[in-house]
């Protein structure tokens, strides 16, 4: 098999010797007036028409000859490289999520309707609004959410706690006085 140029009439730039294959990397994918143009693996002159000896500098686009396509037997294709993508975009870093709002306090906002009971009642919060202040400056109303107490009411008594817990915030108290607790 030889290498030559792009007419039959051209010189002959080296032979491969009595190999019966040759592997050469064949540039385009259809012969062109009878020949394919091959990568190069040795260093040509400017007009490809010899073999530089002693020159280092190769150029892949550059470095190229022909060869007839009588000679050529393909049993491989490969695969068209992809172009290389791009690199992603970074990401922005993402919001800092705010500390959430703690509990500050808890406060009568409406007083419940009864605020006298007889010895043995038990407290009714019935018209009782219960306000929760956040440190954000944020007020809510908490009045379905509070604990009381329960237990019968005795003369001694003269105030219910009224308590108030959100999650993971520490809980707040807040006193609500009575008038009197009858005997």
């Amino acid at each position: 098999m030889s290498w030559i140029p792009a007419t039959a009439s051209s010189t002959v730039l080296y032979t491969t010797g009595s190999a019966s294959n040759y592997a050469v990397f064949i540039k385009n994918s259809t012969p062109e007036n009878g020949f394919y143009q091959i990568q190069s693996d040795a260093v040509l002159d400017s007009g490809r028409s010899s073999v530089v000896g002693g020159s280092g500098v190769y150029s892949f686009d550059g470095m190229y000859a022909y060869i007839s396509s009588d000679y050529v037997q393909i049993v491989n294709q490969g695969t068209a490289a992809s172009q290389p993508q791009p690199e992603p975009e970074p990401q922005p870093e993402p919001e800092p999520e705010p500390e959430p709002a703690t509990l500050d306090s808890v406060s009568i906002a409406a007083a419940p309707q009864k605020t006298v009971y007889t010895e043995g009642e038990t407290f009714d919060p019935a018209g009782m609004a219960v306000q929760a202040k956040w440190s954000d400056g944020s007020v809510t109303d908490v009045t379905g959410e509070v604990s009381y107490r329960t237990e019968p009411l005795t003369t001694d008594v003269t105030s219910v706690e009224i308590s108030y817990t959100s999650g993971e915030n520490r809980g707040h108290s807040t006193f609500l006085r009575f008038y009197r607790v009858k005997g």
